[in-house]
């Protein structure tokens, strides 16, 4: 699968900012950033410089505008950038974490074939598990997968079924309630924001506790829930949780959340959080359609 080059994806989300805004006949004439300028610079301009959180934005206009407009407008470029360039960060990432990780996979695949042995095949298994993982959530970030109709309880169980080991180990219990719901959407995607948010409960639990999923539909509206009764989250925190490369794990990468978000999102959903003091729970809405 070919990888995106940095440079470009920028380049093209400049070039969306700029159709966008004049689709919506904003009479932005000039807008230059970083090495990227798009329209031409006049003196019968109105311009405006702009320093946000990915470096300096001129933007020219035809006539003066508001200067809160101006911020405006330059928070939501920075965060189209910020958001373009981590699709492009975790790809890559992914893709170079990935590759070792089939080598191994196939050395031991031919160990296991020499010399059989139940734990031997286990590995095995779980090696070529995590790699297909793998390639799911960078092929998600790439270009995604096509829809398909399937079972969301079902989905929920086979997650749980795949953490029932490590669940066991530390004494979580996982308690499933609702009913099926036909939902038609990226199955494999989905099925990554499940294993983050049962992982995170995981984590936030660390030893003895419960993890409570449920599944429930509303005539077309579906609702996920994730609950643990760990330590929760911190209210200090609680407006970054979303945002890439944000994290108060000493071993986490920041990106699960954004993940999930950019997936549920993509879905035309939403995921919020709550606070139960103790423990926390992130509700997933979703709108349930006929397949085509």
């Amino acid at each position: 699968m070919p990888r995106q080059n940095p440079g470009d994806v920028m380049e093209d989300t400049v070039l969306d900012f700029w159709n966008t805004l004049r689709h919506l006949n904003v009479d932005l004439e000039y807008l230059t950033w970083q090495d990227d300028t798009l329209g031409m610079l006049t003196p019968s301009l109105s311009v405006y410089h702009v320093n946000s959180s990915v470096g300096p934005i001129t933007m020219g206009f035809a006539d003066p505008v508001l200067p809160v407009w101006v911020d405006v407008l330059a928070m939501h470029f920075a965060q189209r950038i910020h958001y373009d360039a981590s699709s492009v960060m975790v790809s890559t990432a992914i893709h170079e974490i990935r590759n070792p990780f089939t080598v191994l996979a196939g050395y031991i695949e031919l160990l296991a074939r020499e010399q059989p042995h139940p734990l031997l095949q286990k590995i095995d298994d779980l090696m070529w598990r995590i790699t297909g993982q793998l390639e799911d959530v960078m092929a998600g970030f790439v270009e995604g997968y096509p829809h398909e109709a399937f079972d969301m309880m079902g989905l929920v169980q086979q997650v749980v079924d795949d953490y029932a080991a490590m669940l066991a180990h530390h004494d979580i219990a996982v308690v499933l309630h609702g009913v099926p719901v036909r939902y038609y959407g990226d199955k494999r995607l989905l099925r990554q924001v499940l294993r983050n948010l049962i992982h995170n409960g995981a984590d936030a639990i660390g030893e003895h506790g419960q993890i409570t999923v449920s599944v429930q539909q509303d005539g077309h509206v579906l609702t996920i829930a994730v609950r643990d009764d760990g330590q929760g989250i911190n209210n200090d925190i609680r407006p970054f949780l979303f945002q890439p490369y944000y994290t108060s794990k000493i071993e986490g990468h920041g990106l699960g959340l954004a993940f999930c978000k950019r997936v549920v999102e993509s879905h035309h959903g939403s995921i919020q959080v709550k606070d139960l003091s103790p423990g926390t729970e992130f509700v997933i809405t979703l709108v349930v359609h006929d397949a085509p």
